[in-house]
């Protein structure tokens, strides 16, 4: 997965439970410990590490063609 490119594990683990697993924002929050509030600030804060896995996967596949 390309979850596991971002490197906060923190964050990998969020992002695969909700993403990966389907569990909702709440079991989320229950699973890892801390509050459903602090589970949406990790998330926005995963963002920008994730579409930084885009942008280098896609101008990997760009410079091999």
């Amino acid at each position: 997965h390309l979850i596991h490119q971002v490197g906060n594990h923190r964050m990998q683990r969020i992002l695969q439970k909700y993403y990966i697993d389907g569990l909702t924002w709440e079991r989320v929050s229950e699973d890892m410990g801390c509050s459903v509030r602090w589970i949406y600030v990790l998330h926005k804060r995963s963002l920008p590490l994730i579409e930084n896995v885009f942008v280098n996967l896609n101008e990997f596949l760009n410079s091999s063609l």
